[in-house]
């Protein structure tokens, strides 16, 4: 890394369970050791003591106070003979830039609670104090301790998203394998048998339950081993489908060592002496034991805990059978260490415990993790437990992502389409949008599955439709996918299942995706087939992806009419190839959003052209945070004027416009040709100046604007007067005005009232948040309110001065007959429980006029939300 960036010094490491983190914390240890090693090495000399630490191990201290250097000499890459004596430790106090901690396995910790919260602050942030291990791993993470040394955790995503509170400089994921790789893995491993390798690959490679579950190296290997010993013994039919198969079978396999074991065993035991068998009574009890501990959160155990539920013989053939794995020592101490039992992997503890709950046919209410309840799932198709299955997917600890997932394993499709059609929102579906977070490619074949049955369900609804049958409709016009870490095969996948014929999803939003070019190619042909709107935010591609883009919107088929390309960071050449590619008879974009992308003012200058080009349908244009000048605005103003222009919305917020670009604005506002019923100027540098231009424009009858944003500029109570007097022109046709953000006082919404009640102003939505306003220009505003003249439906009040006393006058306004508000938003001024409780009792009157109703971030309590719930239109609009 280049001097002039900082290394990042908190890292958080993902990755599911058996990808590969602890095996990286090793090798990241055993390259620095020998990097450190190594003579010459100067990159590394910085970095002089490196420390790794298991969450596992740090269960066994329990609460008891401990020191940091007690628990950094427990680290399992030295000996007792390399203990961290005083004169060490303080040198690493003062020198926390030259440590580097490793701790591994946060899902495994029991006190994961406590490392999230704030509870540690009750310890002195001093290294050399003793306080709980929780605690003292808290301080680390957060740097209130040894402030400056790199500190890496690693976790499952599941349990890593309890860590929100904690910010790192640095996240990193572990993917695991990819379908080329699990497919290269597989070759290895058969490469001395080829009939066997092309019978497992071809099983595997046509399966993407099982594509996806080898993305995970050592279930990879696990699947391998599986199947080698199932095509051993000639049981071709045996193969398993899915994950819960793999794990069902792996039981077995296990299942039959713990026999041989028994049987060799009682060979050498004379009849009288020899035990009864106890093979199925034994897997009961070890599944009753994983789900103890998993419940527990104990991933480690001291054989002691099976004492009284299992013989010393059955532990002993569980040991000798693989399933229960006898761990490396574990240093407690600085000199003393400890052995303990675990699962041979933690998955099969979670499959085993899967297996218990349904057993014992409940749903488990503490917060399992994603396999637990995957597992479940399968278990429960293998048995056709649907009334459980239900209670799975409406558990209130299952999120949506993992709904899915359960659905997929359960491989029901008769079933999801049953489920889906009575819970869509239960899978992100609402309104019409199916909407997912973090996805992986892995992901995208369940996400495919809920995409495919929906269209089933849109299939089916629709001839059902034609024969009035129908009564439930479950439709996905829009896929929003946030967040995700997508490769050309994950995306591929769902642009499968989109291409459907019956498939009624015709938006595609990606939003922080990982997207290639390549990405684009595919995306590409949904864009020339049957997508109505395209986003793609805060993606890095380049112009060669850009220009492919440009090629479908010029294509005949293409429907696209909105696309936002927003946070893309154009280049020059890129802003030209679109301004191309808007000029072309087949292209039908009406609305463009290329907000947070610094174009140029080449850039500015080819999307002018393109304005007046006769071909250009652009109605809406969206430039916001561009970093536009007057310089910028000059020219899209030439455009705005130019008669084959066709844009009646544009939005220049966050820019740096001043009262000179506001001129040139106005001159193409008065224009004839010019079509602009909507601008949004918010957040730039416009003063009262600039507002009086603007004034004397609203006034003139060719200026068609109709909304108005000025939000955040340099608005006062001078500026206030100016448009009283433009709204009051009969020529004037706003009828929505932001002046949000601004520094209108009580004097300037005394001005704002004498133009609502005017004939002629036609303002129906007013936004004054973030103003300076009090009590006083609430009472100025309830007299307008009252006036016949008035014709606001919707007022936003919120983040002023405004206590009880304003909204007691609120509630007579809203009672009086002529008022007609509709929505009111009065979220973060200074109302308490009493200004509730009159409002409720003013609401009584209005026959449901009022709608909304905001009231959140105010001095409400849960009391005054408790003593008016009884009020029916209280429930449904009051937010604390």
């Amino acid at each position: 890394m280049s001097d002039d960036h900082e290394n990042p010094n908190s890292i958080l490491v993902v990755g599911k369970a058996g990808i590969g983190k602890s095996l990286f914390c090793q090798k990241l240890i055993r390259d620095w050791a020998n990097a450190f090693h190594a003579k010459g090495n100067t990159e590394i000399l910085d970095l002089k003591f490196a420390y790794l630490l298991t969450f596992r191990q740090l269960n066994m201290f329990g609460n008891h106070p401990v020191t940091l250097r007690e628990i950094l000499n427990c680290t399992s890459v030295q000996d007792d003979n390399s203990n961290m004596d005083d004169f060490i430790f303080e040198y690493i106090v003062k020198h926390p830039r030259q440590a580097m901690i490793i701790i591994d396995g946060y899902d495994e910790y029991s006190q994961q609670d406590y490392i999230a919260g704030n509870l540690e602050e009750e310890h002195l942030n001093d290294a050399r104090c003793e306080m709980p291990v929780a605690a003292l791993c808290s301080k680390l993470i957060k740097g209130k301790i040894l402030r400056g040394a790199i500190v890496m955790v690693t976790s499952r995503p599941d349990e890593s998203d309890k860590m929100g509170g904690i910010r790192f400089k640095r996240y990193v994921e572990i993917a695991g394998f990819s379908s080329e790789q699990v497919e290269k893995f597989i070759e290895k491993y058969f490469k001395k048998n080829e009939n066997m390798k092309n019978a497992v690959l071809k099983h595997v490679m046509n399966n993407e339950h099982l594509v996806r579950f080898a993305h995970i190296p050592i279930l990879c290997f696990v699947l391998c081993f599986e199947m080698e010993y199932i095509l051993d013994s000639g049981n071709l039919q045996d193969l398993p489908v899915s994950a819960t198969d793999i794990y069902t079978k792996l039981m077995d396999i296990f299942e039959l060592k713990f026999t041989l074991e028994s049987e060799y065993r009682q060979e050498e035991i004379p009849e009288q002496f020899k035990p009864p068998s106890f093979i199925p009574e034994t897997f009961e009890k070890l599944s009753r034991l994983a789900a103890k501990l998993l419940l527990e959160r104990k991933p480690t155990f001291d054989e002691s805990e099976m004492k009284g539920d299992f013989e010393a013989e059955e532990v002993d053939k569980l040991k000798r059978s693989g399933l229960l794995y006898c761990g490396q020592s574990f240093r407690t101490a600085s000199i003393t260490t400890a052995r303990h039992l675990s699962f041979f992997h933690q998955t099969f503890q979670e499959f085993l415990a899967a297996r218990w709950f349904v057993k014992e046919n409940r749903v488990p209410h503490e917060k399992c993790s994603e396999m637990v309840f995957q597992f479940m799932a399968g278990l429960m198709q293998t048995e056709g437990n649907v009334e459980l299955m239900v209670k799975l997917l409406d558990s209130p600890f299952i999120e949506s992502a993992l709904k899915i997932t359960c659905l997929n394993e359960y491989q029901s499709k008769e079933f999801a389409k049953k489920f889906i059609r009575n819970n869509p929102q239960a899978f992100c579906i609402s309104d019409g949008v199916l909407a997912l977070e973090n996805l992986s490619d892995v992901n995208c074949i369940e996400a495919s599955f809920v995409l495919d049955t929906v269209t089933e369900l849109n299939r089916e609804e629709a001839g059902e439709a034609q024969h009035k049958c129908a009564d439930k409709f479950v439709t996905v016009k829009k896929l929003e996918l946030k967040r995700s870490q997508l490769t050309l095969y994950g995306l591929q996948r769902l642009c499968n299942s989109l291409n459907n014929g019956h498939c009624l999803v015709s938006e595609l939003n990606l939003l922080s995706s990982d997207l290639t070019d390549e990405c684009v190619n595919v995306i590409n042909r949904l864009v020339v087939r049957k997508l109505i709107t395209l986003s793609l935010q805060q993606i890095e591609i380049t112009n060669t992806g850009v220009a492919s883009l440009c090629e479908a919107l010029q294509h005949p088929s293409c429907k696209l009419t909105t696309l936002n390309l927003e946070g893309i960071e154009f280049t020059d050449t890129s802003v030209a190839m679109l301004s191309e590619a808007l000029q072309h008879p087949s292209c039908k974009l009406a609305t463009l959003t290329l907000e947070a992308n610094e174009i140029s003012d080449t850039g500015v200058a080819s999307l002018g052209e393109a304005l007046q080009h006769p071909c250009c349908k652009l109605t809406t244009l969206n430039l916001m945070g561009n970093e536009i000048t007057a310089t910028r605005v000059a020219m899209l103003s030439e455009a705005l004027q130019h008669q084959s222009c066709k844009l009646t919305t544009l939005n220049l917020g966050v820019n740096e416009i001043s009262d000179t670009g506001v001129a040139s604005l106005c001159e193409a506002l008065q224009h004839q040709s010019c079509k602009l019923t909507t601008l949004n100027l918010k957040g730039n540098e416009i003063t009262d100046t600039g507002v009086a231009s603007l004034c004397e424009t609203l006034q003139r009858p060719s200026c068609k604007l109709t909304t108005l944003n000025l939000r955040g500029n340099e608005i006062s109570d001078t500026g206030a007067a100016s448009l009283c007097e433009a709204l009051q022109h009969p020529s004037c046709k706003l009828t929505t005005l932001n002046l949000g953000g601004n520094e209108i006082t009580d004097t300037g919404v005394a001005s704002h009232c004498e133009a609502l009640k005017h004939p002629s102003c036609k303002l129906t939505t007013l936004n004054l948040r973030g103003n300076e306003i009090t009590d006083t220009g609430v009472v100025s505003l309830c007299k307008a309110l009252q006036h016949p003249s008035c014709k606001l439906t919707t007022l936003n009040l919120g983040g002023n001065e405004i206590t009880d006393t304003g909204v007691a006058s609120l509630c007579e306004a809203l009672q009086h007959p002529s008022c007609k508000l509709t929505t009111l938003n009065l979220r973060g001024n200074e109302i308490t429980d009493s200004a509730l409780t009159s409002l409720c009792e003013a609401l009584q009157h209005l026959s449901g006029r009022l709608t909304t109703l905001n009231l959140r971030s105010n001095e409400i309590t849960d009391t005054g939300v408790t003593s008016d719930s009884s009020r029916e239109p209280v429930r449904a609009i009051v937010h604390k």
